[in-house]
This record gives structure tokens, C-alpha cells and sequence, in this order.
């Protein structure tokens, strides 16, 4: 190669380098990694402009920025179209559509943006300024309580022109938005005094429009009221997604000789599966009987094994829920009336598969069982549940029986409690006799055995007691549920009561969480409300971290629910 070409060839790589350094601006390499957080170096219009009549608001960083974090990071109220032009470190905010007059705006920029290395901004970066000669100064301030806020979005609407009962966020636009940070914190600003109704959501998509049945939800547990530019701070508690879609029975199809599947639209609730719940009728709709047996299958939640006794080879059946004895899905909406039949032909095939122990909550030789415990038996396929009473034995040290309860939860499920509390730090027998047993097809166990398990029980000499007082200003006269969690076992202790006083027996050592809730609708679990029809969020304790110690009472905790 001459000298001519080479030096050519250096300088097209030279130039080309040059180019491609100039289209995409990166901070220099080397030295040590940065790891300090970006921040605003400039901005226009100055905070509390008035008669502010630009299209645009300018930003200038001190780094180089994820361009796409920090626009959607970008919030302004009252709500108008926004587009985005970046220039370096420099960006320009264009309204897509003109702002109204006389109005005070607040405009955001939250905390969950980034520079290019990572790092995330100290603090929301704000801007309120007006069309007007006058500033709104109504403020709203809350908290999420949640172990990770971050990133939950916040609605506002002010109410007081409109019928509340009206407003559907499935549907409206808000006219305030904000998100909260780390910390769980949000503020709305430059509000005009009036009341508000405010609303969480969490998306797991990166869009920002709040999608019922897919997006975790919550709302207040009041209505928030501007006065003289204050109003009282709020909690807000993130729920999961509300879910009013009904479960829909969609096919059936023949599996063996006596047993048939059918698959719902979604999963189903395994404490509300009954036998009677079924219905087998001839292709003209005439009834011949309930199931005998039905259990969810272990391939899918959606899917339901039935057992009958009267199929014919070949035949046209239809299997309908009966739902006035309804089964429901895994949030307790009960199934659709009108999607709750499927037709299906019945096959000659002879159940071959033995039955088989496949789930028990118990191992040998565990210590430290409860003094009414619980045990959880289960098998792969409907069983002759007739004789099975008799298979089981619960012993003390002593070989004295223990009286005890057996319900069978589903055909292949039961649960087997003692009637009373078991004796402290004292060992047990559990015997399951095998031996013989056979599904409702007639087939023998796979495993012909008897299985024994010995226990030992807890002492709960050494455990504590924690009481303590309700505190609330609300007239509330409903049930309260305290919670207490065991911070490393998971282990939940719950008390629902009438008056003010709460009290745990019985709590073993460790360091808990506590926190409570009005149980306004009476059913044992936090409701965070519901976006439309409209109901309130329960009232909330924010959470407490406890320690109990053994054999030291816990005593005067204050829940303060507001």
C-alpha cells in the first residue's frame, strides 16, 4: 500500500470516528466510576412566573441523561399533551396544546430517572407557574404504604362541579398526575381550593393509563379537602388489581370411562369446589346426577377433574354449574350464568392411573408443631373417602388416642384437626394407613403402605402476650383486624374484634411488624377500594416493627388508624 492510500484510509476512520462521537454524546472515559447523582443546572420560566404565554419549558443538565426515563418522568398539572426535544444535555418541553388562562400549573420532574452510569437524581425537581396574576397555592402531600412505592402513579380529580358518582377513571382523564419516589412520598401543587378524590395505580408496563384488571390499585379512604390552600396529609395503601370478570365454564371433554375434565376461563378458588356444584345431564338437558368426585387438576388452577358414575361410551353429555351453589374464582367473583354449560361425548377408556400421595405438611420427626395444628393431606386423583376415618390414628406418648376432626376440602384433599389444644413440648403419632385404599375408579394406591409421623409441640410457656389500644378520631363503629407478621418466618397472627382493645396470646419470640385496618365490609381482608363504581378505601395503621421477647408481656401498643 502507498503512502498516498494509507494516509487516506486514516483519515476516513479519523473522520469517521469524529462523526460518530459528535451523533451520540457520551461523558469521557476513565478515571473512577461516577456514581453522582445528575442534577438541574438551569431551567426556564423561573419558579412562580406569572403571565407566563411561552409553548415551552427549557432544561439544562450537568450530565449527559437517559433521555427516555427522564420523559417519563415528566408530569404537569393540570394535564396537557406534551413533546420533547433534546439537544445534549438540553431539553425543551413544546405543550402539543394550549394552556388555559388563568390557571397555575405545576410541573414535575420525579425521581425515578437516570443519568447514562445509573445514577438517579437526590431529590423531584418542580416548577409552578401561571397564565395568570395569581398562583394557586393549594397543596396536597401523601404517602404510599407500600415495601416498594416506587414508580406508582397518582391521579387527582377536583369534584366539586361534577356528580362524583359519575366519575369513571376507566374512561376520564385526570386533571393532576404525580408519582411517587422511593420513600413512597408524592405532592400535588398550585391547587385551587376544593375537595379532590385521589387514586393509586402500578403498572408493570411502561405505559401510564390506568388499565382495570391489569394494574395494582388503591384510592383514599376520604375524600381530600383544600382549604386556604392546606389540606390534611393522606396515606394510601396499593392493592392488587381489581378483577369483576366473572370465571366462564368453556369446555368439557371426556377423559376416561367414569371421569371427565372441564376448563374455565381463569383459575379457580379450590375451597369452593363441591361435588354438588356439578350438574350431568343428557344432551336434551335432562338431569341424571352431581359429580362424585372433582378436584383441580395439577397440569392447570383453570382446569377441574370430575368424577361420575353413570357415563355411557360414546354418548352426547352436558355438564352445568348449578349456581346457586356456585364455585368461584381465586378473588371470589362467582361464575357467569350464562357461560357455566359445556357439551362433551363420553369415552370407553378404563382409569388406569393409581392414586398416589403427592402433598402433606408434615415431615417426620418436626418439632416446635403448633397446639392446634393443622395437617393437609392430598392425593393425585379422587379417592373412596367411605373408610378413610378409620385409616387414620392420632396418638399422645402414651398411645392414648387423640380425638381429632377429618374434612375432606375437595375428593382428593382433607385436613385433619385434633378437637382439642395438644399438650406443651409433648411428642405425637400420626399413622395414615394406606393399605387397600382405592380411588372412586377402584384402583389401589400406588404406594401400599402405612406412613407414621412423630411431632413434637411447641412450648408455649415461653411464649408472650401483645395488647394494646385502637387509636381513631372517626365514629367507626365496625370490626378492626390486627395483623402481626413474624419478620422472618412469615408466620401471620390475626385478631379481629369489636371494641378498641386487641390482645395476642400465645406469641412466640422474634421481631414482628404490626399494623390494623377498619374491616368496614366485614370480610378479614384490607380493601384499597374500588375505582368505579366507586367505593372508599378501608382506614389504615401505618406499619409498626416490634420485638417480643420470651416469657416478657408486650403491653399498651398504640394502632393509630386515621
Amino acid at each position: 500500500m502507498n503512502t498516498y492510500n494509507y494516509i487516506k484510509i486514516l483519515s476516513l476512520i479519523s473522520i469517521s470516528i469524529w462523526l460518530t462521537s459528535c451523533a451520540n454524546p457520551q461523558p469521557p472515559s476513565g478515571g473512577p466510576p461516577d456514581k453522582t447523582p445528575p442534577e438541574i443546572l438551569n431551567f426556564s420560566p423561573n419558579n412562580r412566573t406569572l403571565n407566563f404565554n411561552q409553548n415551552n419549558i427549557k432544561i439544562e443538565f450537568n450530565k449527559y441523561m437517559d433521555k427516555n426515563k427522564v420523559i417519563e418522568n415528566i408530569f404537569i398539572s393540570p394535564i396537557k399533551k406534551m413533546n420533547f426535544d433534546w439537544n445534549g444535555k438540553n431539553l425543551d418541553v413544546e405543550f402539543a396544546e394550549p394552556l388555559d388562562s388563568n390557571t397555575t400549573y405545576f410541573f414535575v420532574i420525579g425521581t425515578e430517572y437516570n443519568d447514562l452510569k445509573g445514577n438517579k437524581p437526590n431529590d423531584a425537581f418542580s416548577i409552578v407557574f401561571s397564565t395568570g396574576n395569581k398562583l394557586d397555592s393549594g397543596k396536597i402531600q401523601g404517602i404510599i404504604a407500600d415495601e416498594k412505592p416506587e414508580g406508582t402513579y397518582v391521579i387527582a380529580y377536583k369534584i366539586d362541579e361534577i356528580n362524583p358518582d359519575t366519575l369513571n377513571i376507566n374512561h376520564t382523564a385526570p386533571a393532576y398526575k404525580t408519582q411517587a419516589g422511593m420513600s413512597g412520598k408524592f405532592e400535588f401543587q398550585a391547587l385551587k381550593d376544593g375537595t379532590y378524590r385521589i387514586f393509586i395505580f402500578k403498572k408493570k408496563e411502561k405505559v401510564s393509563v390506568y388499565e382495570e384488571g391489569n394494574d395494582q390499585f388503591g384510592t383514599v379512604s376520604s375524600d381530600v379537602k383544600v382549604e386556604n390552600g392546606t389540606s390534611k396529609p393522606i396515606m394510601m395503601k396499593i392493592g392488587r388489581p381489581i378483577d369483576k370478570v366473572k370465571p366462564g365454564l368453556f369446555t368439557a371433554e371426556g377423559l376416561f370411562k367414569n371421569q371427565a375434565m372441564v376448563s374455565f376461563s381463569e383459575p379457580i378458588d379450590t375451597f369452593s369446589i363441591k361435588n354438588e356444584s356439578f350438574i350431568l345431564t343428557d344432551s336434551l338437558g335432562n338431569f341424571i346426577e352431581n359429580a362424585s368426585g372433582s378436584f383441580i387438576s395439577k397440569k392447570s388452577a383453570t382446569q377441574i377433574i370430575l368424577n361420575f358414575t353413570k357415563l355411557e361410551k360414546d354418548l352426547k353429555y352436558i355438564i352445568k354449574v348449578n349456581t346457586d351453589n356456585s364455585i368461584k374464582d381465586t378473588v371470589g367473583n362467582a361464575i357467569d350464568d350464562t357461560i357455566n354449560a359445556a357439551k362433551f361425548y363420553s369415552v370407553g377408556i378404563n382409569d388406569t392411573l393409581a392414586p398416589a400421595l403427592n402433598r402433606i405438611n408434615l415431615k417426620d420427626s418436626l418439632t416446635k408443631i403448633s397446639l392446634n395444628p393443622d395437617f393437609r393431606i392430598g392425593f393425585s386423583s379422587s379417592i373412596d373417602t367411605a373408610q378413610f376415618l378409620q385409616r387414620i390414628a392420632l396418638k399422645d406418648n402414651k398411645k392414648s388416642d387423640v380425638p381429632f376432626e377429618m374434612n375432606f376440602i375437595n375428593s382428593n384433599y382433607l385436613k385433619i384437626a385434633p378437637k382439642v389444644a395438644l399438650n406443651n413440648e409433648e411428642w405425637y403419632n400420626l399413622k395414615l394407613d394406606l393399605k387397600g385404599l382405592k380411588s372412586i375408579s377402584g384402583i389401589s394406591i400406588k404406594k401400599d403402605t402405612v406412613l407414621k409421623y412423630s411431632f413434637k409441640t411447641e412450648d408455649r410457656r415461653a411464649y408472650s402476650k401483645v395488647s394494646g389500644k385502637i387509636k381513631t378520631a372517626s365514629n367507626y363503629d365496625g370490626s378492626y383486624v390486627i395483623e402481626m407478621i413474624n419478620k422472618e418466618t412469615k408466620h401471620k397472627l390475626i385478631t379481629k374484634i369489636k371494641t378498641k382493645d386487641f390482645i395476642f396470646e400465645d406469641v412466640p419470640a422474634g421481631d414482628y411488624i404490626i399494623w390494623g385496618y377498619q374491616d368496614s365490609d366485614n370480610n378479614g381482608n384490607y380493601s384499597s377500594g374500588y375505582s368505579f363504581p366507586f367505593k372508599f378505601a378501608e382506614k389504615f395503621s401505618l406499619i409498626k416493627e416490634i420485638s417480643v421477647k420470651s416469657r416478657w408481656n408486650l403491653e399498651n401498643l398504640i394502632i393509630d388508624i386515621e
